[in-house]
């Protein structure tokens, strides 16, 4: 599906990328406590509710945001499932309780931020770099739009290509990896003409990378 501007509303315009693996890392450099002591109070909120504020009670009106093609005529069922209490928009004094954050955060406690759930099963994640580098720089395209009521709205999509051949045991021959790019084809992605950025996606060489 192609759209000319990023939607105001709904789940395209929103993503956080590696966000637990981030929390992770911080607390292992900087933190003092465990990943499961830090994560605690949060589950006891998701788990037993806490009562609506009245900036929580004016700010939580979700706004249509499906169909995704020719958006937006009815709001996202999976977002007043989470946000709205009894299908209806939380009131002030109301316990708000989020049981499937709950679950989750629960789940983060025991396993760390390592942990992945596949068909039921827990799956071993894989730590992937290059070896001829510790910092390298993924294709991405960026947009920004401005709304009629002067609201900006900035978004990044990370490209992906088929996996290499180090990747095909663990993603498997269908899977795919981030765009790993060639420090020589920054510019090239960067300022070349598309077919020229086209041109510099392919898999990162197997040979100058890592899984550990």
């Amino acid at each position: 599906m192609k759209f000319l501007n990023v939607p105001e509303n709904g789940i395209l315009p929103v993503t956080v990328p590696g966000a637990v693996w981030g929390w992770e890392a911080v607390l292992k450099r900087f933190g003092t406590l465990t990943f499961k002591e830090v994560l605690e109070p949060a589950v006891e909120y998701a788990q037993n509710g806490f009562p609506i504020s009245e900036r929580i009670a004016h700010d939580w009106r979700l706004p249509n945001a499906l169909p995704l093609k020719a958006c937006c005529t009815k709001p996202d069922p999976d977002s007043v499932r989470t946000w709205y209490v009894q299908g209806r928009p939380p009131q002030v004094g109301q316990i708000f309780k989020n049981p499937d954050l709950a679950r989750a955060f629960h789940l983060l406690q025991a396993q760390g931020a390592a942990w992945r759930l596949t068909g039921g099963r827990y799956r071993q994640p894989y730590f992937v770099h290059p070896t001829n580098s510790s910092v390298f720089g993924v294709a991405a395209v960026w947009d920004r739009s401005e709304s009629d009521g002067d609201d900006v709205i900035e978004s990044c999509s990370i490209i992906r290509v088929p996996v290499n051949a180090l990747l095909a045991d663990i993603a498997g021959v269908q899977g795919h990896m981030l765009a790993i790019l060639r420090r020589r084809d920054y510019q090239t992605w960067l300022r070349g003409t598309p077919v020229e950025a086209r041109a510099v996606l392919r898999a990162y060489s197997a040979k100058l990378a890592a899984a550990s």
